[in-house]
């Protein structure tokens, strides 16, 4: 009679040292490994380490004092492997000498201490972790898993972009992380175990073992009549496209798809006048984060052209992007964080280009809108960028469709009882800035003309300016600004404020407010048959008393009955007595609505002479049911040099006028 004895975790735990303490002294300077492998102490160890095993189930014993920093030390059971791959094994266990003695797979540029890698293990006390280096002697860096010793790890190639997974049972695997790392054609992959304290061993045991080598190849049949490929802009490394059945397979280097030129590659075709895109993204390699795969319409080739795309990203979730001017800075509305696979879609009509997303190709969600003015005939099709130039990432797109002809987008709701809107919707796209004296950068230097670049290249339909200290800084601007855009711009300008226009002006007004002899200029223009009065305002920034009387006299000047945006350096702070005041009201911050909405993008970097770092610019509106704010964008205006025109960031805000 046999009776089953189920031994408990610390048991077994004993049970695993008694037999490390038999098995020890005979694996001690043991290398019994199947031919193809070898086995070696890489770095500083302070005692020697050994293999053994077959079939892909080794014992390992290894020192040193860690896989880490700039240098390892540790024992490697290995192979080597030429272009791309996997290692996979199960860690089945790791005796503790320390919390971080560690064992896992490995993937390794040379068997030199200071080589890059990429390394998915578990630890003794430290769970798993994907952990790498880059460079050659570089610092190594590390992402946390959710599993333990006992678990299966998995670390793959695809050209110089590694990923690493984990799997309780083998079948069913979860990303832990991916890098690029620098490494050459031909590496080393095997398994590795430290024991984290110089000088003493740890012994590891792992099952399942293997390595699988591939090479990529690219799909049996080319892309469709109709459909062209080609890397745009500046890309490191060759890109292709070729379709496969009911399959679009794109796949693309290049720095991003964004600022004033992009770089990638495109799968394209033509589409005249209106009409639509979509796709499912079905997978998409880890190149970096922003690595991205989604629809595109472009009005040209060349990296600097106007587009507007949807995409789908590998670790940032879904994003409407465009470059309304051509050489101008790009624009991104966030959407969800769904990832891969998604459907995402563009539309045209007319100049207007839409994105929207969707988990299951039918329910759909409008991510952003913007207009863009392209010619008649413009290429449509599937971008991808890697975001690490030098390194491809791969997206497999299906369902593709490009449908010619009038869309019918969704249009926004209307509160209950408004009245329908006479002329369909207008965007108006409001840039406030303050110029810093002019036009006074962070370099220390007067240039008005850096100031009216960017207005040209924002593209504003106003710009309100504040510390214009006077009307011959308000003349440099303002004919820099004429000559880069051929427009003539109306101007409204009072003691040190000013706002400026493309749109008629019906009429204006001024309100002095200040402690400092400061006044707001009003211009009065008409949107989509919706009267609006635009202010420019700049508060007091030494005394919360002396803001709070500004607006109690600024709310005074105010046309009850009218709707009203007022932009301008407020010098206050979010939450604080004069913000509250300011809204009470009923009036918006631009801002805040679109961060709750989704569709803001805060550019929070700082630079090297930046004094202005924290949020004290703002645009309000009034709250109307026909004024609603779509998007809010800090600018980086930062040159090749790190400097900035002025020490604020311009905010552009754009609205929909019902």
């Amino acid at each position: 009679m046999c009776r089953r004895v189920t031994l408990g975790v610390h048991t077994q735990r004993l049970v695993f040292t008694a037999i490390l303490m038999l098995v020890a002294p005979r694996l001690a300077g043991a290398q019994s490994i199947p031919g193809g492998w070898s086995a070696s102490d890489v770095g500083s160890v302070g005692a020697s380490g050994a293999s053994s095993g077959s079939d892909g189930a080794f014992t390992l014993r290894g020192g040193g004092a860690d896989i880490w920093g700039t240098a390892d030390g540790f024992h490697f059971l290995y192979r080597t492997m030429t272009g791309d791959g996997e290692v996979v094994t199960r860690m089945r266990d790791i005796e503790y000498v320390h919390a971080w003695s560690k064992a896992g797979v490995m993937m390794r540029g040379s068997l030199e201490a200071g080589a890059t890698y990429a390394y998915m293990l578990a630890s003794a006390g430290k769970g798993t972790a994907f952990q790498r280096r880059q460079y050659t002697n570089d610092s190594a860096t590390g992402t946390s898993g959710a599993g333990t010793a006992g678990y299966y790890l998995k670390v793959t190639r695809s050209g110089n972009v590694f990923n690493a997974y984990e799997s309780a049972d083998g079948a069913s695997w979860s990303w832990v992380g991916g890098e690029w790392v620098d490494m050459p054609p031909t590496i080393y992959v095997g398994v590795a175990v430290t024991s984290h304290q110089y000088g003493v061993l740890t012994t590891a045991m792992f099952s399942d073992t293997d390595v699988n080598e591939w090479s990529p190849t690219l799909p049996s049949s080319l892309l469709p009549s109709e459909w062209f490929n080609g890397d745009v802009g500046a890309v490191a490394a060759s890109g292709w496209a070729a379709a496969s059945g009911d399959e679009f397979h794109v796949a693309g280097s290049g720095t991003d798809i964004w600022n004033t030129e992009d770089s990638f590659q495109y799968a394209y075709r033509s589409l005249s006048g209106d009409g639509s895109i979509m796709a499912r993204v079905v997978s998409l390699d880890w190149a970096d984060a922003w690595t991205k795969g989604g629809v595109m319409m472009r009005e040209s080739l060349s990296p600097s052209s106007r587009h507007a795309m949807m995409t789908a990203t590998a670790g940032k979730g879904f994003s409407f992007q465009r470059r309304p001017s051509f050489g101008a800075d790009s624009f991104h509305t966030a959407g969800a964080t769904a990832p891969a696979p998604s459907y995402v879609r563009l539309v045209r009509s007319g100049d207007t280009f839409i994105g929207y997303s969707s988990a299951d190709g039918s329910n759909w969600s409008e991510v952003g809108r913007e207009y863009i003015p392209m010619a008649p005939t413009i290429y449509v099709g599937l971008a991808v960028t890697s975001h690490a130039n030098g390194a491809i990432a791969a997206a497999t797109f299906s369902g593709v469709e490009v449908v010619k002809g009038a869309q019918a987008p969704a249009e926004p709701t209307f509160p209950e009882g408004a009245p329908p809107p006479a002329s369909g919707t207008a965007k108006l796209r409001v840039m406030h800035w303050n110029v810093h004296h002019g036009g006074i950068g962070t370099d220390g230097y007067y240039n008005p003309d850096r100031v009216a670049a960017w207005i040209a290249s924002v593209n504003p339909d106003i710009a309100t300016l504040n510390e214009v200290d006077d009307e011959g800084q308000l003349y440099n601007i303002l004919s820099a600004l004429n000559a880069r855009t051929g427009t003539s711009w109306y101007v409204a300008f009072a003691a040190k404020n000013a706002v400026l226009t493309r749109l008629p002006a019906r009429q204006t007004s001024t309100c002095g407010y200040g402690y400092t002899y400061q006044s707001a200029p009003q211009v009065s223009i008409a949107v989509n048959g919706q009267s609006l009065n635009i202010w420019s305002v700049h508060l007091d920034a030494d005394a919360d008393y002396a803001r709070l009387y500004e607006i109690a006299v600024l709310q005074s000047c105010l046309d009850a009955g009218a709707a009203n945006i007022i932009a301008g350096d407020f010098n206050m702070q979010a939450g604080s007595l004069e913000y509250s005041v300011t809204v009470a009201p009923g009036y918006i911050d631009a801002w805040d609505t679109a961060r709750n909405l989704g569709a803001t993008l805060n550019y929070a970097g700082n630079c090297d002479g930046c004094t202005r770092n924290t949020r004290i610019d703002y645009l309000f509106s009034s709250n109307v049911w026909f004024l609603t704010v779509e998007s809010a964008q800090m600018i980086d205006t930062r040159d090749g040099d790190g400097f900035m025109p002025s020490d604020h960031k311009p905010l552009v805000v754009t609205y929909r006028v019902q």
